[in-house]
């Protein structure tokens, strides 16, 4: 048994976990039959190649201006070769692909960006012996203006002795993430990755990386691909931009199809919403998202369409939101899977009448490796617990609960809404998750005051994959840390064939996040 192995543990089974909301639970566990997951990840290992390219790879314009700047990015010749002799394969129909996705964030966003990755790198390679070629795909959501959840990430500092968390920036609020500029905003993490180089080479890998984006430049998203193709460019992962307009008009002839009928899918959704209510689980789309799924990019901003205004017709500078966006991703990629966390198994298990109305083949959702980083002494039964209980899960669902009830309220008081009401009723419910996420850390910090674990092990009583950052934890652990989520990804999804599906340890050298003197 290698060091890897050794160093990757089982932990609790995943319907053990507590916080989990029970669509999730019942996704990845049922007494009487195998779950809905471990039959998707059958499926997906078991389906042929199509013997045709996907719309995307016969879109000659998209890929040859993608491939340019994407090879450009390859940190060798040999992840270049790799990646090209995919993408030909593809090209000519001869492989698939596996896609998952996340939005550009602080330090490379949270810690389950690197799962999700993994677990697609993971389960690509595993189809790929099964004999059916399969390749990575990252779908990087730098379209996104959610700089909420883009700043959420948080670190903890070994020479401080704390835990420290990014600023917002001060801009517009429809800005997309990945254009903010590497130069103002990335100024603090490439201080923290040069402090931590002289411990860990990646670090120092990083931080040039920072360093040559702000340079040139660069925005976040930009920045984002060229820390993966660093990261993963050996294992072959091909990474594309959802805020690159040749790809959405690759997908023109699917757009005319959803401006067409947008109103009829919206009320598809909205009645599955209310069946998952029915049956207990939670609905995850209403609202705004269902009355103005569209945005339009322009000048680095994301402006969303008013429910009364005229769809463009050009699909270059369409950008969809949470009703469309999924069914354009499987329509241009036509995955072999989908690699998911729980936030995206609600919304696209309400998605579901969306593909069957449109004749959209569904790909089967796999779960993302579910895990934590720990030393030894924290990987005992007896104390990993507190790492094991999640907020995010309880607060989500507070989250949904009090948006249905004020939109539910204000569309009873005030009739028909325009983006200003929009706006407001959006203010405010964002207002109450962060007063809710306040008293939540609080309440958890006072639970957990007397505990002798570092703060990084469970911070604020939450799961670290939703809390700490990427590359906080890269800069710390380095390429073993890539290859211990690598192969735990394996194992992953080894178990999960036999419904086995767990939490995972990751176990690391401890004195590498211990405070050292300021």
């Amino acid at each position: 048994m290698n060091d890897r192995h050794r160093r990757v543990k089982s932990a609790a089974p995943l319907h053990e976990v507590v916080g989990f909301p029970a669509l999730v639970h019942d996704w990845l566990f049922t007494a009487e039959s195998d779950p809905a997951a471990t039959v998707a990840w059958r499926d997906c290992l078991a389906t042929e190649t199509s013997g045709a390219a996907a719309p995307v790879w016969q879109d000659t314009t998209w890929r040859s201006a993608w491939w340019a700047d994407f090879a450009a990015d390859l940190p060798d010749d040999a992840s270049r070769e790799t990646a090209g002799a995919s993408v030909d394969r593809l090209v000519a129909g001869e492989a698939d692909v596996i896609v998952t996705g996340q939005q550009p964030g602080f330090l490379g966003g949270p810690l389950f960006t690197l799962f999700k990755i993994a677990t697609c790198i993971a389960a690509a390679a595993a189809r790929t012996s099964a004999g059916r070629p399969t390749v990575p795909v990252f779908w990087m959501g730098d379209d996104d203006d959610d700089l909420r959840e883009a700043f959420a990430a948080t670190l903890y500092d070994p020479k401080r002795g704390a835990m420290l968390s990014a600023r917002l920036p001060d801009v517009d609020a429809s800005t997309t993430v990945g254009s903010l500029p590497v130069a103002a905003v990335g100024a603090a993490e490439e201080a923290w990755l040069a402090e931590q180089s002289a411990d860990e080479p990646l670090a120092g890998e990083l931080a040039v990386l920072w360093r040559e984006a702000g340079v040139e430049g660069l925005g976040w998203g930009r920045l984002q691909r060229r820390v993966l193709c660093t990261l993963f460019g050996a294992q072959g992962l091909l990474v594309v931009s959802g805020d690159d307009p040749t790809l959405h008009a690759a997908a023109a002839p699917f757009y005319e199809r959803l401006r067409r009928d947008q109103g009829r899918l919206a009320d598809l959704v909205a009645e599955r919403g209310e069946i998952l209510v029915e049956q207990g689980y939670h609905a995850q789309i209403g609202g705004s998202s269902l009355a103005r799924p569209f945005s339009v990019a322009e000048k680095n901003r994301r402006l969303r369409l008013g429910a009364d205004e005229t769809v463009p017709a050009d699909a270059s500078c369409l950008r969809p939101g949470v009703l469309f966006r999924s069914p354009v991703q499987d329509w241009l990629f036509r995955p072999a899977a989908v690699v998911v966390g729980p936030g995206e198994l609600s919304y696209l298990t309400q998605l579901a009448p969306v593909y069957d109305a449109l004749d959209l083949p569904r790909s089967p959702l796999v779960p993302r490796l579910f895990g934590s980083i720990l030393r030894e002494q924290d990987a005992a039964p007896d104390t990993v617990a507190a790492g094991r209980v999640s907020h995010e899960d309880i607060l989500a669902r507070l989250h949904g609960e009090t948006t249905r009830a004020l939109d539910t309220a204000v569309d009873e008081a005030f009739g028909s809404r325009d983006k200003e009401v929009d706006r407001l009723v959006t203010a405010a419910t964002a207002a109450d998750s962060e007063r809710h996420g306040a008293l939540f850390a609080r309440l958890a910090k006072h639970r957990t005051a007397a505990t002798s674990s570092p703060a990084w092990i469970a911070p604020a009583g939450r799961r670290q994959e939703r809390v700490l950052a990427m590359d906080w934890a890269l800069a710390l652990w380095g390429r073993d840390l890539v290859d211990q989520s690598l192969e735990a990804a394996r194992r992953h999804l080894e178990a999960g064939l036999a419904g086995d599906w767990r939490d995972w340890q990751l176990i690391v050298d401890g004195a590498r996040c211990e405070r050292t003197s300021p």
